[in-house]
């Protein structure tokens, strides 16, 4: 790919349709044509467990060290971009049968490899750094898991936060806390199987506002619904 161009330092992104982007840094002494040659590596490997559809996402959280993405001001005064091309920070494909992915023209940085699956499996998120070289061999585990998930209903405009705790019944001690500021979905994931107690507290009370013992099992998440009081 070329594109003729004055003398000055330029940041380039640029990427083919539908894959991920490369950035690079160009100084140009004088009017002539920019080559940009986009090349990356394969990244390859399989996903173990989960149910159904397994779609696998490449993201790059950073660009390499040595090269960080071109900065506002840089965009507005020489950032090429180049007619038909997609730009975005992620890819993501579709595992085979047998759980193996495959990812080519991977520019270099970090990234994480993140696995959508059924309900009560929760994926592994592997972290690797892409360099020169191709990767193959990486393997995402979807272990079997428990979820509870409170849906909060009808949350006043002027609501004020509550506490929301959730305790395991056996030791009585806190497992996980949150605060709830709107309505929606709050969701406790990665347990294992047993019975649980939630408890929503508002500041200043110690006793709970709402309280329930809930069954967890591995598979779909246990929901419940919640309806604040009026403020």
């Amino acid at each position: 790919m070329s594109e003729r161009v004055r003398r000055g330092g330029y940041a380039v992104l640029a990427g083919r349709e539908g894959g991920l982007p490369f950035h690079a840094r160009a100084e140009v002494p004088g009017t002539g044509t920019l080559t940009l040659e986009l090349r990356g590596v394969a990244v390859a490997g399989r996903v173990v467990g989960g149910t159904g559809e397994r779609r696998v996402t490449l993201e790059r959280t950073a660009p390499p060290e040595s090269l960080s993405p071109p900065s506002a001001d840089e965009v507005d005064h020489g950032w090429i971009r180049r007619r038909g091309m997609a730009y975005g920070a992620e890819a993501s494909v579709l595992a085979a049968a047998d759980g193996s992915f495959r990812f080519e023209e991977v520019p270099a940085g970090h990234y994480e490899i993140l696995v959508s699956v059924g309900d009560g499996y929760q994926p592994e998120v592997p972290e690797i750094e892409v360099g020169g070289l191709d990767l193959d061999g990486i393997v995402v585990v979807c272990e079997a898991a428990g979820r509870i998930v409170l849906r909060v209903l009808s949350y006043p405009e002027d609501g004020e936060a509550y506490f929301l705790a959730m305790l395991a019944k056996e030791d009585d001690s806190p497992r996980s806390t949150q605060f709830i500021e709107g309505g929606g979905d709050y969701e406790f994931d990665q347990l294992s199987p047993g019975s649980y107690r939630l408890e929503i507290l508002a500041g200043g009370q110690e006793e709970p506002l709402a309280t329930w013992t809930l069954p967890v099992n591995l598979g779909p998440p246990t929901v419940i619904e919640w309806v604040p009081p009026d403020s």
